[in-house]
């Protein structure tokens, strides 16, 4: 979920959130509707959204929330955490982060990761797209499924790019069929491993939080 506040104004947002032993980057963005903001990250800095009215969906780590503003409004995206924006309105705000940052597309990421030489891993064979201390974005490939597994410092991230799986949760309690451009968070200390009950190979995103540690792999 998005945190999310409200203020009377642009200038209340603005005070409460700048802190006076930072510099910050503020840019102000006019979108006609219909228009997406690629899915997208920044490595080392926080952003907020200051909004004062418009209406669109946001996304942060693939969930997707729909706003429709009638007041100030400011969305918060915390560093490292993948989000994106699509308008339905016309919709002007105010890009505020903590100094300049890269900005990284994922959609960039798995581009250029055809040319990364796989690995195998419980998860089947991977390339890892990014890392950072914050967080690791890797690429996996099932054949037929991943090894039962759990993390006691690792929360995960599954989002399907190809094909059709099935996510066992928690010794078989809970279990999720899942198609392309669905996604799951998955807690740490949480039972899991997904398995490809498709035709062809299963593909998906595996984004861990912090970065991924494969001393952290407890399999049962």
């Amino acid at each position: 979920m998005i945190d999310v506040e409200f203020y009377k104004n642009k200038d209340q947002a603005l005070e409460s959130l700048m802190k006076k032993d930072k510099e910050y980057v503020i840019v102000r963005h006019d979108f006609s509707a219909n228009t997406n903001v690629r899915a997208h990250f920044h490595p080392n800095v926080d952003e907020w959204l200051i909004v004062n009215s418009g209406e669109f969906l946001a996304s942060l780590d693939f969930g997707e929330q729909e706003f429709n503003i009638n007041k100030t409004t400011v969305l918060h995206f915390p560093k490292s955490r993948i989000h994106s924006l699509r308008t339905l309105s016309k919709v002007s705000y105010t890009v505020l982060r903590e100094s300049k940052d890269e900005l990284i597309y994922l959609s960039d990421l798995i581009k250029n990761g055809k040319s990364i030489e796989s690995v195998d891993d419980i998860c089947g064979s991977i390339k890892v797209l990014y890392e950072n201390k914050f967080m690791t974005i890797a690429y996996a490939t099932i054949n037929e499924k991943s090894n039962r597994h759990f993390h006691n410092r690792h929360d995960e991230l599954y989002r399907i790019q190809k094909g059709i799986g099935y996510l066992h949760l928690g010794n078989n309690k809970h279990n999720f069929k899942m198609f392309k451009d669905a996604s799951k968070y998955i807690h740490k200390n949480n039972m899991h491993y997904i398995e490809n009950i498709g035709p062809m190979p299963l593909e998906i995103l595996v984004i861990t939080y912090p970065k991924y540690d494969t001393k952290d792999v407890i399999r049962k």
